[in-house]
């Protein structure tokens, strides 16, 4: 992309130069034919541009012109030798003139001269510059067709060309003759024809793109920006100043000497200011750079900083991963054991169950910090009432805190009838849960209490223990991610650390705040708001979802399809339900559930695993609904992740459960959609 953008300006810039002294020299030969001095010479009494020095220029444009189409043409080429050769025959013979002090006739071989426009020896002869200034030109021409990839050679001449023409052209502005002149002592380049080499010799320094021009159109650097501001400003001042020199000398407003030291102090005085002008910038820019260093430091201290808690993370999370999991394969590896008693069985199959838990815990922070990060967690608003949401809390908890020998309080200070608030309950009772479970993890003995008070249009909730507590320089610290990990705690309890920032996430996004009091030795005291957005509500507060339907009588026998590809899951799943159903089908593949439906169409009941091979769960789902709509289908999935219950909805299925499937769980599922007296179970079909 930024090459094609160098080559369009490049061309872009050629070709404007080759057009504007293109038409300059037409306007001089137009002068020389019609008779009109304003066009052959810029100023009165000033010198005229010959009418083959204007030839030279037409077609030394028509060349460059050309030269920047992507591909020359033969006829292409052919036009630009012609043009090459006129300018190198007409250079050529004048400069023979001029070296053996002959006239050929050339000068008036196309239109005589008039003596009132200048005083030469030849009338119509090429200045000895503009016969040299042709010869590069065309020199640079010639490379340029036919080694265009001589950068180096064809831009080495064009500065030649140029440094020419500038000589010239301040010849004028000092009011120096031999600069105009190179020191022959007989004709001057007019000032037209040193303007027009000078905007030639820039079109061919483009067309060669040599070094730095790339750079100074389409470079972003402050170097090249500067320098882009820096040259317009010079070149307009120094035409500005050459005009005013050579418009007032020419009208005898004032001396040579007078103009050339008025020149000299303007000149000095403008550039002082864009000196100064620039070095403000620079200053400005040099300020900005040191704040980006500056930011730069802080996010390179700040990655630096979260690859270590990261990796610290990694580190933590592989050891509370393996401990539950050391516990569940352990464990299971003794229950091998044929002499252990019914007593040391149980308790084994206690704590394979407990490490479960654990294990299922870590998994589902992990599963909600990545949901906050991502941003995908959504709230669902309903009634909830506060006093029963720490009443559950309180049950469930208060077996393991008095097995720690503390004591368990709570504290509600409105009526029940007051605190049915509009709130995501789930993320309510998460809330309090992370916050109370740091709390039994951090206190040994002592007390722990959970309880609300009102403070205006708010409800600020709390948990407080008696437990180690935190150091002042670690309580903001806390809530970040990972954080945990960072601390070196020799107290260190099992958990990912991400509790305290989980209840903080979903604090903020109930609309609420979260902050901690706490004295090293002497307990914590957590609090949190929530928005006390009150809903009376006359009765009881109804929580879940009426059961469904379906016209099944208790008399009439349930069957069921499990759709499972797992063997485990699969076996797993059937003795859950084997008490409830008199018939149970198995498949592992989508594509054979479908004909089981077809062929038994009184299916109550479907466990749809959501990954299967060759189709998977959801498009299955969406087949069978094609021919039943009846059937209860329940998606369940080992992903767990935010908008698995939504898809699993939109593909047909009445519900979704997460895997591992908890038994009370599925059978509150399977009461809620199939609202029957279960049977005992009569026979299995495989």
């Amino acid at each position: 992309m930024i090459a094609k953008k160098q080559k369009y300006l490049s061309n872009l810039i050629s070709r404007s130069a080759a057009l504007i002294v293109g038409i300059i020299g037409l306007l001089v030969i137009i002068g020389w034919i019609f008779g009109i001095p304003v066009f052959k010479s810029i100023f009165p009494n000033y010198i005229s541009m010959k009418f083959n020095t204007a030839l030279c220029f037409v077609v030394a444009a028509i060349a460059v012109w050309f030269l920047n189409n992507k591909n020359l043409s033969l006829q292409a080429k052919i036009v630009i030798i012609i043009s090459i050769a006129i300018i190198l025959v007409i250079s050529i013979i004048n400069g023979i003139e001029l070296l053996f002090n002959i006239n050929t006739g050339l000068d008036e071989l196309f239109v005589r001269d008039d003596i009132n426009a200048v005083a030469t020896t030849y009338l119509g002869r090429m200045a000895p510059t503009t016969s040299i200034a042709f010869m590069i030109t065309s020199i640079i021409l010639v490379i340029l067709l036919f080694d265009p990839n001589e950068v180096k050679t064809s831009t080495t001449f064009s500065i030649i060309l140029l440094a020419l023409s500038l000589f010239s052209f301040f010849g004028y502005i000092l009011g120096i003759d031999a600069y105009s002149g190179l020191f022959f002592n007989v004709t001057k380049m007019a000032l037209h024809t040193s303007l027009s080499f000078l905007i030639l010799s820039v079109g061919l320094i483009v067309k060669n793109q040599g070094v730095g021009i790339r750079s100074f159109f389409t470079s972003d650097t402050i170097v090249w920006k500067f320098v882009r501001r820096l040259v317009p400003l010079l070149v307009i001042l120094e035409l500005f100043l050459s005009w005013l020199h050579i418009f007032g000398s020419s009208r005898d407003w004032f001396s040579q000497a007078f103009g050339i030291g008025l020149f000299s102090v303007i000149n000095l005085f403008v550039i002082i200011l864009i000196i100064f002008w620039n070095a403000l910038r620079l200053v400005d820019v040099e300020n900005r750079i040191k704040g980006k260093e500056i930011e730069l430091i802080k996010a390179k201290e700040k990655a630096e900083e979260s690859d270590l808690l990261k990796s610290a993370f990694l580190a933590n999370m592989s050891h509370e991963i393996r401990t539950p999991m050391n516990g569940v394969l352990g464990f299971a590896e003794l229950l091998k054991d044929p002499n252990l008693s019914k007593g040391e069985q149980q308790h084994y199959v206690e704590i394979i169950e407990k490490s479960g838990v654990r294990l299922l815990n870590i998994i589902n922070d992990i599963i909600d910090i990545s949901k906050i990060e991502s941003g995908q967690m959504k709230v669902n608003l309903n009634v909830s009432n506060l006093n029963h949401q720490i009443e559950f809390i309180y049950t469930f908890f208060k077996p393991e805190i008095e097995g720690k020998k503390m004591s368990f309080r709570k504290r509600c200070t409105l009526p029940s009838e007051e605190v049915n608030i509009i709130t995501d309950q789930e993320k309510l009772l998460a809330i309090f849960t992370n916050l109370v479970k740091n709390s039994i993890k951090y206190s040994d003995s002592g007390t722990v209490e959970i309880g609300y008070d009102q403070k205006g249009n708010y409800l600020e909730c709390y948990v407080k223990d008696s437990g180690f507590g935190i150091p002042k320089n670690r309580q903001s610290a806390i809530f970040e991610r990972f954080i945990q990990a960072d601390i070196q705690d020799l107290k260190a309890r099992q958990g990912a650390g991400l509790g305290l920032s989980i209840a903080k996430a979903y604090v903020e996004i109930l609309g609420g705040e979260i902050w901690v009091e706490s004295e090293l030795g002497q307990g914590s005291t957590f609090h949190f708001t929530i928005p006390y957005d009150h809903k009376i509500t006359e009765g009881p507060v109804k929580e879940g979802t009426e059961s469904k339907n379906n016209g099944n009588d208790s008399s009439k026998p349930l069957k069921i399809l499990i759709v499972e590809d797992d063997e485990i899951s699969r076996i797993l799943i059937a003795k859950t339900v084997n008490i409830n159903f008199n018939q149970i089908l198995h498949t592992t593949s989508g594509i054979e559930a479908v004909e089981i439906c077809r062929g038994n169409q009184d299916i109550d009941l479907i466990l749809m695993d959501v990954k299967l091979p060759e189709q998977d769960g959801y498009e299955t789902t969406r087949q069978i609904r094609q021919f039943n709509k009846k059937v209860v289908i329940i998606a369940q999935t080992a992903y767990g992740l935010v908008g698995e219950r939504e898809r699993a909805i939109s593909a047909g299925c009445d519900d979704y459960i997460a895997k591992p499937i908890n038994k009370i769980e599925l059978m509150d599922l399977i009461e809620k959609h199939c609202n029957n007296k279960f049977e005992p179970k009569f026979d299995t079909i495989k």
